[in-house]
């Protein structure tokens, strides 16, 4: 069967699923794969943030508590972490200790590909012109390209990535876009010109969902 159609089948379903609730203008099931869980279309993700201090194997991830320290790990490309800006309830890790052998990510879950945010680019298009279009999807589904990176200005945008917008921190110990912008490491490998690893961001006014890279220095959040 055609992708986007079982694509445009599923979002159906999900709209009218008496299983999924509507907060901040998102279809989710909340707790689907234990607590603190949640579904959108095929994927399940936490419902925040990571927040760990520890490497799987046990061994502490150095905690950089200032300006010096943040930017020494970067420069020696050493694993570390730090709070981002302003919260202290958000850890951001910079890519060596995302990369590091003794393991950052939790047993059963992983970093999102570009795949799975490809797919929902397209599932929250979709979802949004669905509305538009009252819910006729002849009309709704994009043709071209257009849910690659733009919604059209005319789009109330009503379904999106939940999110906390803290913003990243540049390796040279700089902070940018917190209250903003999400950013989070994906499990692409990195870019073979420049060593920039591959992220996803979401605008918290726009709600663009789009993918860019960063540098391995940066503290960027992880959500899994």
């Amino acid at each position: 069967m055609n992708h986007a159609i079982m694509l445009l089948g599923f979002c159906v379903i999900l709209i009218m699923s008496p299983g999924c609730e509507r907060e901040s203008g998102n279809h989710i099931i909340k707790d689907i794969a234990g607590k603190n869980t949640f579904a959108i279309g095929e994927q399940v993700w936490h419902d925040s943030f990571l927040d760990v201090e520890r490497f799987v194997n046990g061994e502490r991830i150095p905690h950089a508590k200032n300006d010096k320290e943040w930017q020494k790990a970067g420069q020696m490309k050493q694993p570390a972490w730090c709070y981002a800006e302003g919260d202290s309830q958000c850890k951001l890790y910079n890519w060596y200790a995302v990369s590091d052998s003794r393991g950052l990510i939790p047993k059963g879950w992983h970093l999102p590909s570009y795949e799975e945010i490809h797919y929902l680019k397209i599932l929250f298009y979709t979802l949004n012109h669905l509305e538009m279009a009252d819910h006729d999807i002849a009309n709704a589904y994009p043709s071209a390209a257009s849910y690659e990176r733009v919604y059209e200005k005319d789009v109330n945008v009503l379904y999106s990535l939940p999110f906390a917008y803290h913003g990243q921190r540049f390796g040279s110990v700089a902070y940018k876009g917190s209250q903003a912008i999400a950013v989070c490491w994906t499990g692409e490998s990195p870019d073979t010109s420049r060593g920039y690893i591959p992220v996803f961001a979401q605008l918290k006014e726009q709600k663009q969902l789009y993918t860019v890279a960063a540098h391995p220095s940066n503290g960027i959040a992880i959500r899994l």
